[in-house]
């Protein structure tokens, strides 16, 4: 209620005269993400800055949620790092934002005493609310955007990460034919890593070739796919395998080494062996080439 009273009260002083749009209604936080050391039982103050991009006030409300998962939960429970959303608290749930006004919200979180060591996470939702016009009809729009809070708890921490799948290259392929290769990782640890992996080619023991996956951070608890396309630069057998470095230690972990065969193309293969029996069955007999195109034109 109080939300849409401080709504109403921005609508008669300010709204009447002109009409707002929603595609035009912008709202931006910083910082991008906001990291939390924290202790059990102890309150951590922190603050996220909000302005208001329009040209005319805004009400806006703030509120902790469970974290937007990016990846596949490992198991099919409900996972509590993903909800500690009741360890943030605001002063207020709702403020009303001047015409260009900046403003820093401050915020506390508090883990409760039963709280574990390492990664927990939530997700703060900022939305405003604007008025939007159609064939002069007024509704209400709710532009809205996230920041994920990550608090970081001390304590026995566990950082890894394992690859979750095998056979990961093809057995054949041919040169310079990009192939869309995907891996997936798992973080079976109780921290989030930003991990980048790489594919490693090798030819006879030397490096050939390397191929780099966008970075990404997975959270504990959760896998993720990670693709970049990729291929071998000639013919020949080749050993391709996946591997990264992750942690604080900077752990190194290795896929299984695989064998790659870079063959020629299938249809182009039956061609030259096509072709090559044919020459094999004419050389014997080469004499008789000459007179026997001879009578086939001449006719003679």
């Amino acid at each position: 209620m109080r939300f849409f009273a401080v709504f109403l009260l921005a609508f008669v002083l300010f709204a009447l005269p002109k009409t707002v749009y929603a595609d035009e209604t912008s709202i931006t936080a910083s910082p991008a993400i906001i990291d939390v050391p924290a202790k059990v039982g102890e309150s951590s103050k922190r603050e996220i800055k909000i302005t208001n991009n329009n040209d005319y006030p805004l009400p806006v409300s703030i509120e902790a949620q469970a974290a937007i998962i990016d990846g596949e939960p490992l198991n099919d429970g409900v996972n509590s790092r993903y909800d500690v959303s009741d360890w943030i608290r605001f002063d207020e749930d709702t403020y009303l934002f001047e015409a260009g006004q900046t403003r820093s919200i401050p915020f506390t979180v508090t883990p409760p005493f039963t709280a574990t060591a390492g990664g927990h996470y939530a997700n703060i939702s900022i939305r405003g609310l604007a008025l939007e016009s159609n064939f002069d009809e007024l509704g209400l729009v709710f532009p809205e955007i996230g920041v994920p809070v990550l608090v970081s708890l001390p304590g026995e921490v566990v950082e890894k990460i394992e690859f979750s799948n095998n056979n990961l290259f093809p057995i054949s392929t041919q040169p310079n034919k990009k192939y869309l290769f995907e891996t997936k990782l798992s973080n079976v640890g109780t921290v989030h890593n930003l991990v980048q992996p790489k594919i490693v080619i090798e030819k006879e023991g030397q490096l050939v070739d390397e191929f780099l996956f966008r970075p990404s951070v997975i959270l504990p608890g959760t896998q993720k796919v990670f693709s970049t396309e990729w291929s071998v630069p000639d013919f020949g057998i080749y050993n391709a395998h996946v591997e990264l470095v992750y942690g604080s230690k900077n752990q190194k972990i290795s896929s299984n080494s695989e064998v790659v065969v870079s063959t020629p193309n299938l249809k182009s293969l039956a061609n030259v062996f096509v072709m090559t029996g044919v020459v094999v069955y004419l050389i014997p007999r080469r004499k008789n080439i000459k007179p026997a195109v001879k009578k086939v034109f001449t006719n003679t």
